[in-house]
């Protein structure tokens, strides 16, 4: 470092010895954190053994020896490997002090303004006349055209021409607007316009590739350069159209008014026309033909073109929806543009160059990218929609139902949008003169991380800790929804142990992709316990119920006492077990209403379950007779109803068949009681229904009366002579 020139230091050897300072810095730091847990164990070591005895043991005494003499020879190195760092620290300190010294200097350095520029060239305009003449002779390329190159270039031309037309009207006319939402039209769109400019885009690809083969290369001619400009101005224009102004049959469709689009499309074009240009004028070979005057007279002409171009679009931005509340920050901007057309004229250049292309690469950078956040958006939307075909066979395959969402998609959208946003913040960290810089902090940032208290925080680390950790939720939550179910389906297993199969992997894939995350994150697994004692404490204090209903909903799972699909009844709640989350248990009653249940009162209170061990059950249908019926013709009755009923269980050997028996003898009535079993306890409403109407219909039959409650009144006198006193006489 001390042979670097500091008054005109040379910037690539400076970034070259920075960059052999990063691995340095990166060694020495993993040397630190290793010896001082090295240390720290030996420290420990030697707090076991006590203090120092004269009666101890020789092989204690060795042992004290011998740690001590390595903790010393530790600290030694832990100074060695700080001081190291230290001085790696303080060379990229003076790096970066003197890269800022010489770029301010470079920025604040003036050179000839406009007025003198303007003055100087138009005393020599013949000059202008003769380097255009004299370059289009002998520079440009043309020269190294024999005839018959000039004659194959032509026929080329016409080919082309004549192809492209005749593609254009042939692929246009199979063209069908098959759109459903941003994503394919913009598709579309790109198809469209692609296939319009066929007739200048196929001309222009053929020359290039004609002119790069049959003219030398070293150094690259003007006219193999210009047609290289040519067809990416062609395919930045095929771009533009296919975002604001589609050819037929495709249409707009970005969010924003047609006539916005279109009149942005125009302006874009324009702009892109002075791109053009500029290259043409200071990016090929035609750049070192002008002298300094008439190079820097160019430029302060081109600058105005650029950046009246540049203040419109921002201007037009400002109509965009969503970019009416940016008033401040587009003012900003055009007050940049300016200022930057003013340095240029007044001879800070090498100012005017940083402020336009750090302007234009940040503009152009996050409307790209808005761009591409949007279609990302409505494929993403129509990955949790099923807007197109493709997307409907997925969801199809994934096995969801109609407005469910994809599971894990929510980490994809999260990923994209860190790559794009975060892309779009080195971009213009790049583009703003900070690659030297910039990029050697931020690489060392991610890298070494920094301390917080005594945990040594890596970003680099953490986000990938975050990726791996939504990678393996995205997989756990395939597993859960799609994976386990269809691979259980080919068991023996029941439902209700498949769902608990499902269920539990999901905990052990939630709990796998939570350790692995925090190790990625450089959070040791000791580390791990100690937090999760901390949160012990707060658990046993606020989240106490919480995880009651967590171990409660394990308990189930593994014991099973409940299952999705059993009839139970806890309380007054009585229905259908639909779920079994991680919390609570959802009952569907037979109203349809679902009913929240804690999963701790499964535990801990009395629950029925109907469906346990099997879906057979008994049921009792009371009934009364007359007095006076003939007992046995009543049983016979009952019994013949039972046994035609298809769910009455009549001839297995687990269960008796259908039994009548007489329960005693009522105020009106003589009781019995139908009992029988049936092969679908949730069915008994059912059943006991049916069962009723057979019996009216029989008993009608038969002629078994079915009695009503009635009371006999036994008057024992009556006082008519006190009624007829107090009767009114007529």
């Amino acid at each position: 470092l001390d042979s670097v020139d500091t008054t005109n230091p040379d910037i690539k050897q400076l970034t070259d010895i920075k960059r052999d300072i990063l691995p340095l810095r990166a060694r020495v730091q993993s040397c630190i954190a290793e010896v001082d847990q090295t240390l720290q164990k030996r420290q420990k070591d030697l707090d076991l053994l006590g203090s120092q005895f004269s009666t101890e043991e020789p092989e204690v005494a060795q042992a004290r020896i011998d740690i001590a003499s390595e903790r010393n020879n530790l600290e030694k190195r832990l100074a060695a490997c700080n001081y190291i760092l230290i001085q790696t620290k303080d060379i990229k300190e003076r790096i970066d002090a003197t890269e800022k010294a010489s770029m301010a200097l470079q920025m604040l350095s003036k050179g000839v303004n406009s007025r003198q520029l303007l003055q100087e060239n138009f005393q020599q305009l013949g000059n202008w006349w003769k380097i255009g003449h004299k370059f289009l002779i002998e520079q440009s390329g043309l020269q190294l055209l024999s005839s018959s190159d000039i004659f194959s270039l032509l026929g080329i031309l016409l080919f082309s021409l004549w192809a492209g037309r005749v593609w254009r009207r042939v692929l246009l006319a199979k063209v069908q607007n098959y759109c459903v939402d941003r994503c394919t039209n913009f598709l579309l769109a790109l198809r469209t316009c692609m296939t319009n400019a066929l007739p200048i885009l196929l001309p222009s690809v053929l020359m290039m590739l004609y002119l790069s083969v049959s003219l030398p290369l070293n150094p690259v001619p003007f006219i193999v350069q210009a047609a290289l400009g040519v067809v990416f101005y062609v395919l930045a224009g095929v771009m533009i159209s296919a975002a604001f102004n589609p050819t037929s049959p495709a249409v707009h469709y970005l969010p924003m008014k047609a006539t916005l689009a279109l009149a942005l499309d125009r302006r874009l074009k324009v702009l892109l026309a002075v791109v053009l240009i500029g290259y043409f004028l200071f990016g090929t070979v035609f750049a070192a033909t002008l002298s300094e005057s008439q190079n820097f007279f160019t430029r302060s002409v081109y600058g105005l073109f650029l950046v009246v171009n540049l203040v419109w679009v921002v201007l037009l931005a400002g109509w965009l929806p969503g970019m009416v509340k940016t008033k401040g920050v587009r003012s900003l901007l055009v007050i940049a543009l300016l200022f930057s057309l003013g340095a240029e004229w007044a001879g800070y250049r090498n100012l005017a160059t940083f402020l336009i292309t750090g302007l234009i690469g940040s503009v152009a950078g996050f409307g790209i990218v808005w761009f591409i956040n949007t279609l990302l958006k409505d494929m993403f939307d129509g990955l949790d929609k099923g807007f197109q075909p493709w997307q409907q066979q997925f969801r199809t395959y994934m096995e969801l139902k109609e407005n469910e969402r994809l599971p894990g998609l929510i980490w994809i959208r999260l990923t994209s949008a860190v790559v794009l946003w975060g892309g779009l913040a080195l971009l213009v960290l790049w583009i703003w003169g900070l690659s030297r810089r910039g990029f050697e902090s931020i690489a060392s940032l991610l890298q070494e991380g920094f301390m917080i208290g005594t945990f040594h925080f890596v970003p680099g680390q953490i986000v990938l800790a975050i990726i791996i950790f939504s990678v393996l939720c995205s997989v756990t939550g395939w597993l859960k929804r799609t994976g386990m179910p269809r691979w259980l389906k080919n068991t023996q297993l029941d439902q209700g142990a498949r769902d608990a199969l499902v269920t539990i992997s999901g905990y052990v894939g939630l709990t796998i992709s939570v350790i692995i995350g925090l190790s990625l994150a450089g959070l040791h697994l000791a580390n791990i316990a100690i937090i999760a004692g901390a949160l012990s404490v707060g658990i046993g204090f606020g989240l106490q119920n919480i995880v009651n209903n967590f171990v409660s909903g394990l308990v189930l799972h593994v014991e099973r006492p409940i299952r999705v699909g059993d009839w139970i009844v806890v309380g007054t709640t009585e229905g259908y077990v639909r779920k079994i989350n991680t919390r609570s248990t959802r009952i569907e009653t037979f109203d349809h209403a679902d009913v929240i249940v804690p999963n701790s009162e499964l535990i801990s209170g009395q629950v029925t379950n109907w469906m346990l061990h099997d879906s057979w059950g008994r049921i009792i249908v009371p009934i009364g007779v007359a007095y006076g019926t003939n007992t046995a013709k009543v049983r016979d009755a009952l019994i013949s109803v039972a046994s035609k009923h298809e769910m009455v269980v009549t001839d297995s050997p687990r269960f008796p068949p259908p039994t009548v028996l007489i329960r005693g003898f009522g105020d009106n009535a003589i009781d019995f009681e139908l009992r029988c079993f049936i092969k679908k306890i949730d069915k008994r409403y059912d059943v006991m229904s049916d069962l009723y109407f057979a019996i009216d219909e029989i008993f009608s039959r038969e002629g078994i009366v079915i009695p009503f409650p009635q009371q006999d009144l036994h008057v024992k006198s009556w006082p008519s002579a006190k009624i007829e006193s107090e009767l009114p006489h007529t």
